[in-house]
């Protein structure tokens, strides 16, 4: 017994050794089959992820790409970094080979930047995100961009078509210590053009906030709308919500809720994001659908032409015929 296991002790020692020093995430990614039906594309998940790292820290996150096409799809991974903007069509713009005063695509690194996806299968692989020594404490920003190869031929996996799509999934990282958070609410307005009463239920509300600092900001908050009688007439949340550092980040929150008529006030209260501040605002505004009440009011009218018309006929079949003698 002895004789054996002197025998297997170095595979047992050399197991031991591999098992400590060897990276524990090494190709830990796993495949998987997945049942999301056929639609020619791909998705990734999650979409956002935000970190708080101390400087020199680093962690890992784990990112799914899932195939929904029909055939074996090549893909490609990359980073890029991102900024904000101020206009409101572009909230967020990447940065291709560029890259900005808020710099993170180098500290992106997937475990593997290229692999294939069979039909209807997923990958989920781990990033590591890893914060330099010489970091300063303010907000870092860096993309982790999904490239879409194309159908993989099945006889030589080395014909490609060229990049059809791209799908980024974005990293937001502020550092622990004294940054730089300073934002306000820029602008609070009914969707679409203004107007002097409206003909019905507008479609909602737009908010534009202002980040003037170094880190991003996740401002949260509510609109309430009362009615005439000042009752709360409905409560629309602001949530899943962020704005870059020097950008203004614009949101649309819709009002889906019936049929509306009358006078309202839509009274929005929003945190500014890193502290118990909040800004207050009122908007009033009136719903009169005109081409409703023109219509009633015709209608109105036209039944009251014709009860007295009725009346007057009534009246005139009472009145009594003289009969000369």
């Amino acid at each position: 017994m002895s004789k054996n296991l002197s025998k297997i002790f170095p595979f047992l020692l050399f197991a031991l050794v591999i098992s400590i020093f060897a990276p524990q995430n090494s190709l830990a990614y796993t495949r998987d089959k997945i049942n999301l039906g056929i639609h020619n594309d791909f998705i990734v998940e999650p979409v956002r992820t935000e970190l708080f790292l101390d400087i020199g820290e680093s962690t890992e996150k784990q990112i799914s790409i899932a195939n929904r096409s029909k055939d074996t799809v090549r893909f490609i991974l990359g980073t890029e970094d991102f900024i904000g903007t101020d206009i409101k069509e572009e909230p967020v713009r990447l940065l291709g080979q560029d890259i900005s005063a808020y710099s993170l695509k180098n500290f992106i690194i997937p475990e593997i930047s290229e692999f294939n996806l069979g039909p209807e299968e997923m990958i989920t692989l781990s990033v590591k995100i890893s914060v330099p020594e010489n970091a300063s404490p303010q907000g870092y920003y860096g993309a982790l961009i999904v490239s879409n190869q194309g159908k993989v031929n099945n006889l030589e996996e080395k014909n490609r078509a060229s990049v059809t799509s791209r799908i980024g999934s974005l990293f937001l990282l502020k550092i622990k210590g004294k940054s730089i958070e300073q934002g306000k609410l820029d602008d609070f307005k009914i969707i679409g053009p203004k107007k002097l009463f409206y003909n019905k239920r507008p479609d909602g509300f737009e908010i534009a906030f202002k980040n003037k600092g170094n880190v991003h900001l996740t401002p949260t908050g509510e609109i309430k709308i009362r009615n005439i009688w000042m009752q709360t007439a409905d409560t629309l949340s602001i949530k899943d919500y962020f704005v870059l550092p020097n950008s203004t980040r614009y949101k649309e929150i819709k009002w889906e809720n019936g049929f509306r008529i009358g006078r309202y006030v839509a009274e929005l209260s929003i945190s500014n994001g890193y502290n118990e501040e909040k800004e207050q605002i009122k908007l009033t505004f009136w719903v009169i659908p005109w081409k409703i009440l023109v219509s009633a009011f015709i209608l109105v009218i036209l039944l009251s032409c014709l009860y007295r018309a009725f009346r007057r006929n009534k009246i005139k079949n009472r009145i009594p015929t003289k009969i000369r003698i």
